[in-house]
């Protein structure tokens, strides 16, 4: 087992491996089998943790693209807008925008 946890990603395959491994126990009674669903199940609140705050944290980086958008009077096309929504992104371009932001913080 790596235990090896600098990385989103790491915890991520840590998590998957420690679940993996916890249910091939032969006993699933054992300490060995609880001690490895106990920490898959706290590797899972850790990635819940950081899923939680990097989301927070990426929609407070787009909210300074918009701002600063806003303040220049850029608006980015995007098909999906209404012609009277004047915001600075929208629809599938703030959605991309916020998976890519997403991806770099995560080493993806």
């Amino acid at each position: 087992m790596n235990y090896d946890l600098s990385t989103y990603a790491a915890i991520c395959d840590a998590e998957k491996d420690a679940t993996h491994r916890a249910n091939i126990e032969p006993n699933q009674s054992s300490y060995n089998a609880g001690w490895l669903h106990g920490y898959a199940r706290a590797l899972a609140d850790v990635r819940r943790g950081l899923d939680a705050g990097t989301a927070e944290t990426v929609r407070a980086i787009v909210e300074c693209f918009e701002d600063l958008l806003e303040l220049h009077g850029v608006i980015i096309p995007d098909d999906d807008r209404p012609e009277e929504n004047d915001t600075p992104l929208y629809g599938c371009t703030y959605g991309d925008l916020l998976d890519q932001i997403t991806d770099i913080i995560k080493g993806a």
